[in-house]
């Protein structure tokens, strides 16, 4: 399958509703323009990163003409995870939890993309030299030194404090939750809405693969979400949305949501990366 798929932008886009979350309830979308040139940084792992948050955002952004960088912790990129790409130990669950041949597709082009294949570590870029940041997720405890990483903090710190676009799905939303905002001592999510990888998905993934792969998709003890749960206000600020059973694409939205709050836009998972890339544009345009 074309990485882009047979997808045709229809007549109206998604709109926020009052309390600022923007969800895709309907397969709309508006393919406008940029009025200026657009520069966005993905900081991501440099191994272990889900496929599908990183390479359908990227093939949207760069079909609408916006420019990119890629910087790691560590300024190297080993690869997504092998077992989101192979299939390899899922047993039965394999049709359910690898990637797509789309999200392969789209990997594909990443790979030999010269932004991807020559990386910067996230102590060498500056929040001033892009106009947003997007955060993607993954699995297994290889995210750790990415979720961890003070170099990463600064940059999230820099990008909320000169109110640029903050872009996350799934286990990146950690990353915000760890970053405290120095005049309040709180979280830079403490009074956003926001949504994440729920726990009931981060559990039923690894109770049915623990006896084929172990604590794969387990990263920490702690699910994501009473992580993220606890770094907001009121609990009730974290979006759980529909029931994410279907996965969205370039003209379905499937079971998908895209919260969006001020500069901050968040999503759950893989199946959210089609409607999360929409909106990151829509954002940006």
């Amino acid at each position: 399958m074309h990485c882009l798929g047979a997808f045709a932008p229809a007549a109206l886009p998604a709109t926020p509703n009052q309390s600022g979350i923007l969800w895709f309830e309907r397969s709309t979308y508006i393919d406008g323009a940029l009025s200026k040139m657009v520069k966005i940084l993905f900081a991501m792992p440099e191994y272990g990163f889900d496929p599908s948050e990183v390479a359908i955002p990227w093939r949207w952004l760069k079909k609408h003409g916006v420019e990119m960088e890629f910087a790691t912790p560590s300024g190297r990129i080993l690869g997504p995870d092998r077992i989101t790409v192979s299939g390899k130990g899922l047993g039965l669950f394999k049709p359910m939890l690898r990637a797509s041949s789309e999200v392969i597709s789209c990997f594909d082009e990443l790979k030999v993309d010269a932004s991807y294949q020559n990386p910067r570590s996230l102590s060498q870029v500056q929040s001033a030299d892009f106009d947003g940041i997007i955060l993607p997720g993954g699995h297994a405890p290889e995210m750790r030194p990415y979720l961890e990483s003070s170099d990463l903090y600064q940059l999230i710190h820099d990008f909320f404090e000169q109110k640029k676009l903050v872009a996350t799905i799934c286990h990146g939303v950690v990353g915000i939750a760890r970053t405290k905002n120095p005049n309040t001592g709180d979280s830079w999510l403490y009074d956003y809405k926001v949504t994440a990888l729920l726990k009931s998905q981060e559990t039923l993934a690894t109770v049915i693969t623990k006896p084929l792969i172990g604590n794969h998709y387990r990263t920490y003890p702690e699910t994501v979400q009473d992580e993220v749960t606890k770094a907001l206000q009121k609990p009730e600020q974290f979006v759980s949305g529909p029931l994410p059973m279907i996965k969205d694409s370039w003209d379905s939205k499937g079971s998908s949501l895209v919260v969006r709050d001020r500069n901050l836009i968040t999503s759950r998972w893989p199946g959210d990366a089609h409607s999360f890339a929409k909106s990151v544009y829509e954002y940006l345009s």
